[in-house]
């Protein structure tokens, strides 16, 4: 114990020696005071609490900075980086947008139902909220994202192309070899039932636009509704929109508003014909 003691002396010694020399050779008009603070083993304390402070500034910013970079990585990384999907570099896919991938913790029975009461009734689609979320499922996507192009395209089915023997509520265009009605000289995907259009819907989303490296709204919607086609960006307003105020009326049944951080303003605004006037492929 005598050694202990000792030891502890001689460390609390050196340690106002130490005081007194730098302070000393900083401010030799400040003697007392630094003598004061060198004897006060309170005021030595202090001293030790802001010198520990300063130290670990440095610190603090290279764990900011750290953590800024894995940050930007995960909004701009490779797919699979940390279990966020990469946005591809294309300068149309926002990062910030919102999510409209298929939300896996809701509860399908509840969003088939809410599907369905939003259905007007004359709709040749009444009855396939069941449709509409197991290809959102298969196509990793949001079944009321899905459900707005039907809306938006074609009123549910029951205008435009859509009642030209296409089955086709989604203003899908066609290649010569894929099953389709030439309307005023353009070509549009014919399906054989209005079941199988809204079953092929999200499998086709998934290959055409996010295995092409387009995630968000406005990614997809830039291709889906281009600016030489339609107003692309009321189409994007109306869409978020339509999302967010759906996902609120439901109470819960699709989970968060994956809209909620995005602004609205601007949504609305009448849109109708196809999507884009370029040929798209087959369902995968």
């Amino acid at each position: 114990m005598a050694g202990k003691e000792i030891a502890k002396r001689g460390a609390e010694e050196a340690e106002k020696a130490g005081i007194k020399a730098v302070g000393t050779a900083v401010a030799p008009e400040a003697g007392p005071i630094v003598n004061a603070v060198a004897e006060s083993k309170p005021l030595r304390k202090i001293l030790e609490w802001i010198l520990l402070i300063f130290a670990s500034i440095p610190a603090l910013i290279i764990g900011l900075a750290i953590a800024a970079a894995i940050a930007l990585i995960m909004i701009f990384g490779k797919p699979g980086f940390m279990g966020r999907p990469g946005l591809g570099g294309n300068p149309n896919d926002s990062p910030f947008d919102c999510n409209v991938e298929y939300p896996t913790s809701a509860d399908e029975q509840k969003m088939a139902a809410y599907i369905d009461s939003i259905i007007p009734s004359g709709s040749p689609l009444n009855g396939l909220g069941k449709n509409f979320v197991s290809t959102a499922k298969a196509g990793n996507k949001n079944p009321l994202f899905i459900a707005h192009f039907a809306q938006k395209e074609s009123s549910w089915g029951t205008a435009g192309i859509a009642r030209s023997g296409t089955n086709n509520p989604f203003g899908r265009t066609a290649t010569a070899s894929q099953p389709h009605v030439e309307i005023n000289g353009r070509l549009w995907y014919k399906f054989n039932s209005w079941e199988a259009a809204v079953d092929a819907e999200g499998p086709y989303l998934k290959a055409v636009y996010q295995d092409q490296g387009l995630h968000t709204i406005q990614g997809i919607i830039n291709k889906y509704c281009p600016p030489s086609e339609c107003d692309t960006q009321t189409y994007i307003a109306e869409t978020r929109a339509f999302i967010s105020t759906n996902t609120q009326k439901a109470n819960g049944a699709f989970g968060s508003d994956p809209c909620v951080t995005v602004n609205l303003a601007g949504a609305g605004g009448p849109h109708s014909g196809s999507m884009t006037s370029q040929p798209k492929p087959a369902n995968p």
